[in-house]
């Protein structure tokens, strides 16, 4: 077979030897993937780089954020055990100036920075949180709180007891009750409007609209100080005195009976009067209170009245020994013995009644819970809200 050979025209010489073409392709190719590769390389870098700034600008603003609540933790904390809020705002430029002190107090990412001036009276107080992530990221947030006095949680029970509680006959409460003993209520004619509990055992008959709970939490009872007027020993009276010279109106029915202070009609108002009395106290039939708080170092016998203060309750009765209520009518005060408390005859308590002994309820009297109650001489506590906070966002 004759083997012709192909003639080509019009082709240029360079390439009629196609040898090495395939090299220069794949070099080509190379060189294309190179250039992808690189900037997917670039790529993935750059991104990185943002999702590892992002995620740490992330970790500090939620630093920030627990630091924030680790602070008004930390302030609530020293205001209940006493400090005063002057006290705190030293302390926290004191722990600012070693951040190792401050860190145990907010966290080991976070620092607090209060804000002149110094923190005095209720507020609002500022002071800044800065959250530290990684790589010198910071976020800070800049927050205001007020610090506000408020009625310690045992007056905000309604009836509160260390011992035994025993409700005897039918009785009517609006509010709650609770015993860190027992809690007995045996008339099936009981209405109670509000929670029923004991952190022993509960015994209930009636209607409890709250319901009854046996082997409840402690609730804290506070004890009344000795002497109940604590420090301040001015005008100070004996059980058998005549009445002090303090202002508002009385008869002359005053005197002494057993050796207890007998405290005359009285009406007083609007400013507030503080009896101190070394000793016992009979408040007798007729006695009307206003604005009034009466501490004794003895038993307090209560057979009076007492009634608000521009729709608030201001009285308080407070004993280190035992309180025996037999008002004549209806009466609106705060209650609070270290012994046994005893509610007689047929009127209304209407306020809290707090008892480190056993509270009973005999004859036909009732009970109100009021909320109303304001008394600097009742044990106070000191509630933190926020009044405001912004992010400041991120800072170099």
């Amino acid at each position: 077979m004759d083997t012709k050979q192909i003639k080509t025209y019009g082709v240029p010489f360079w390439l009629k030897d196609e040898s090495g073409s395939l090299i220069l392709l794949v070099l080509v190719i190379l060189a294309v993937m190179t250039v992808i590769g690189t900037t997917l390389v670039t790529s993935v870098s750059f991104e990185s780089a943002v999702a590892g700034n992002t995620l740490n600008t992330i970790v500090a603003q939620y630093d920030a954020e627990s630091g924030l609540d680790s602070t008004l933790n930390y302030i609530s904390g020293r205001l209940k055990t006493g400090d005063t809020i002057s006290t705190v705002y030293t302390n926290l430029v004191n722990v600012q100036r070693n951040r190792t002190t401050t860190d145990s107090l907010i966290g080991y990412d976070a620092y607090i920075e209060p804000l002149t001036p110094a923190w005095t009276g209720s507020g609002p107080h500022s002071f800044d949180v800065t959250g530290e992530g990684k790589q010198d990221a910071k976020f800070k947030i800049r927050a205001s709180f007020r610090n506000t006095p408020l009625l310690d949680p045992a007056f905000r029970v309604g009836l509160l007891s260390e011992g035994d509680m025993r409700l005897n006959g039918n009785s009517t409460i609006v509010g709650d009750l609770h015993s860190n003993g027992d809690l007995t209520a045996n008339s099936g004619a009981n209405v109670i409007t509000g929670h029923a509990s004991a952190h022993q055992t509960a015994n209930v008959n009636g209607t409890v609209t709250g319901g009854v709970a046996s082997n409840a939490a402690i609730v804290s009872v506070p004890i009344v100080p000795t002497p109940p007027w604590q420090s301040d020993t001015s005008g100070v009276i004996s059980s058998n005195a005549t009445l002090p010279a303090f202002g508002g109106s009385w008869d002359n029915g005053h005197g002494s009976h057993n050796d207890a202070y007998i405290l005359p009609a009285i009406v007083f108002g609007p400013n507030p009067v503080v009896i101190k009395v070394a000793g016992d106290v009979v408040i007798p039939a007729g006695a009307i209170l206003d604005n009034v708080t009466i501490m004794a170092t003895g038993n307090i016998t209560f057979r009076g009245s007492s009634r608000r203060n521009n729709n608030i309750n201001r009285n308080a009765i407070i004993a280190l020994g035992e309180i025996e209520f037999d008002g004549s009518s209806n009466s609106y005060a705060a209650f609070w013995s270290n012994g046994l408390f005893r509610m007689n005859g047929s009127s209304t308590i209407i306020g809290s009644v707090v008892s480190r002994g056993t509270l009973t309820r005999n004859g036909a009297g009732n009970f109100s819970y009021d909320g109303s109650t304001e008394n600097n001489n009742l044990p106070q506590t000191m509630e933190i809200s926020l009044s405001s906070w912004r992010d400041t966002g991120l800072i170099q």
